[in-house]
C-alpha cells in the first residue's frame, strides 16, 4: 500500500469510528455507548479480523474488560486515544486473553490484528442481543469488513458465526468470498465463544489452538 492510499485508510478509519461512536438510535438493550473495537498498527501487512458478539458488562473495577473505553468516552477523547484505551481493556479481559493465546502461537501480536464486534454496545446482564439490537449495528459491521478488507476472520461466537451463514459449524475453516471483493476470498474461522471453551475444558482451548494454525496456515499460502 502506498502512502497516499494508507493515509487515505487512517483517514477513511476514523471516519467509521467516528460515525460507530457517535451512532444515535439504537435500542433499548444497548447499556453502553458504542465502542467500534481496534485496528493495529501493522494490521494491514497481517489482515486478520476477529469478530466477537458485544462488549461486556462493566466488573467491579471501571477499567475491567471491554469497559475500559467507557469513561474515557466521557472525556471526549480523540479516535487513536480511544482506540488505545479500548484495546487496553481487550488486552486484560478474559477473551482478550483466549485471542492472544491463539495468535501468540503464530508469532503474532496485538498489533497483527483488528478486533471487533457484530453489536457495538454491551446488553444488559450480558444477554444476548435482541434481533433489533444485531439489525441495527449490522450495516456497521459491514462497512467495517469493506474497509478492513481481512484475509481471515475469526468469528468468536455464535452471532458472529451466524453473520457469514447460520449453515456454519463450530471450527469450520471455510473460504469464502466476500462483500468487499468478490474476486478475493477470506478464510473464516468459527469458535465458540472463549468463555464457554475455557469454562469447558482444555480440550477445546488446544483444538481452538490447532483450527487458528490451520487457518493462518492457508492464509500464508494463498498470500504465497
Amino acid at each position: 500500500m502506498t502512502g497516499d492510499n494508507y493515509f487515505q485508510f487512517l483517514k477513511s478509519l476514523n471516519e467509521l469510528d467516528y460515525k460507530i461512536r457517535f451512532a444515535s438510535g439504537y435500542p433499548d438493550d444497548c447499556q453502553s455507548l458504542p465502542l467500534p473495537g481496534f485496528v493495529g498498527k501493522n494490521y494491514l501487512s497481517k489482515r486478520i479480523l476477529f469478530i466477537g458478539q458485544s462488549p461486556g458488562q462493566p466488573g467491579p473495577r471501571q477499567d475491567d474488560g471491554y469497559w475500559a473505553g467507557e469513561h474515557h468516552y466521557n472525556k471526549n477523547l480523540g479516535v487513536s486515544e480511544l482506540r488505545k484505551h479500548y484495546f487496553q481493556g481487550l488486552v486484560r479481559c478474559n477473551i482478550g486473553l483466549f485471542v492472544k493465546n491463539l495468535i501468540s502461537q503464530c508469532g503474532l501480536s496485538f498489533d497483527d490484528i483488528a478486533f471487533t464486534n457484530v453489536v457495538k454496545c454491551a446488553i444488559k446482564n450480558n444477554n444476548f442481543p435482541s434481533q433489533r439490537t444485531i439489525d441495527f449495528w449490522t450495516p456497521y459491521l459491514q462497512e467495517q469488513l469493506v474497509l478492513l478488507k481481512p484475509r481471515l476472520v475469526v468469528c468468536l461466537g455464535r452471532l458472529a458465526k451466524d453473520f457469514f451463514g447460520k449453515n456454519i459449524n463450530f471450527f469450520d475453516v471455510i473460504v469464502q468470498k466476500m462483500i468487499f471483493n468478490p474476486h478475493t476470498t477470506t478464510i473464516i474461522l468459527s469458535l465458540p465463544h472463549p468463555a464457554y471453551i475455557t469454562r469447558k475444558s482444555i480440550d477445546l482451548l488446544e483444538k481452538s489452538r490447532e483450527k487458528f494454525r490451520e487457518a493462518y496456515k492457508k492464509v500464508m499460502l494463498f498470500d504465497g
